[in-house]
């Protein structure tokens, strides 16, 4: 596989950790139509009066659009209207439930991976199951901006942007400003603070990627015909390249074909 993706189904994710992701980065998911008028409005007013960093207001029903539907497109006027008016069919055609965890699977979260499940084994090692509220929050601060918040090459920076994840969950009530603050004490290991008793085995954002067990995948001419013909040759996953590409390495899809395992080996070697 070119990418680390791991689909799951919804019901595997700690409650704990979709309500951090929630608030992070749609807190108010449950309540639009696929399209947050007011974060919009208020990501315009924001941009147009300031020179600082711009705003969004994309939901997560918009960034799935964008990452299943607009890939490679140009970002233009037409480009925000597309994800608009695809955000709120796919709100009409899907559940709230089944829209989410697309999201969940689909996401990139840095480092080669792409889906909650993958982001959690390389910064935790860990099962998705196994992820804690504070945790899942750390995994929801880096969809902003993976790269620029990467723990393992930007750590300062990552550790900057979890502050603001940690307000984020105060705000909503997911945590209190006393538990937030004592985890935004230690988060700087080189901080005089660190050293405190308080902060002995404090919680610390990964800065290592971790071994992950890889499936091993067997190549034949056979399997590259069929990925060959699903992603070039015909529409079954999508009308465009972009989609038939996130449904085939991303979509958690099982292919049945006619292949015959046995026969195959025994007919590549005698060729």
């Amino acid at each position: 596989e070119l990418e680390n993706s791991q689909p799951l189904s919804i019901d595997d994710v700690p409650e704990d950790v979709i309500a951090a992701v929630l608030a992070v980065e749609d807190a108010e998911f449950y309540s639009h139509k696929g399209v947050n008028l007011r974060a919009l409005v208020r990501a315009l007013l924001s941009n147009v009066s300031s020179s600082g960093a711009r705003q969004g207001a994309s939901t997560i029903t918009q960034q799935v659009v964008k990452v299943e539907y607009l890939g490679g497109s140009e970002r233009d006027g037409r480009y925000k209207l597309l994800q608009i008016v695809y955000a709120l069919r796919l709100e009409k055609e899907h559940s709230k439930q089944e829209i989410l965890e697309r999201y969940l699977n689909t996401i990139y979260f840095g480092n080669n991976t792409y889906g909650i499940q993958a982001a959690a084994e390389v910064y935790f090692g860990k099962k998705v199951q196994q992820l804690t509220l504070i945790e899942g929050a750390f995994l929801a601060g880096l969809i902003q901006a993976p790269s620029s918040y990467d723990p393992i090459r930007r750590p300062q920076q990552s550790r900057r942007r979890f502050a603001e994840v940690l307000d984020a969950l105060v705000e909503v009530g997911l945590t209190t400003a006393t538990e937030a603050e004592a985890i935004t004490v230690c988060l700087d290991p080189t901080a005089p603070e660190a050293e405190s008793e308080q902060c002995v085995g404090s919680w610390q954002i990964p800065e290592v990627v971790r071994t992950i067990t890889e499936k091993k995948i067997t190549r034949t001419h056979f399997s590259e015909e069929v990925k060959s013909y699903l992603l070039n040759k015909s529409n079954i996953l999508g009308e465009t390249y972009q989609e038939r590409y996130n449904k085939l390495f991303r979509g958690g899809l099982k292919i049945y074909t006619t292949l015959d395992p046995v026969a195959q080996t025994g007919a590549e070697a005698a060729r």
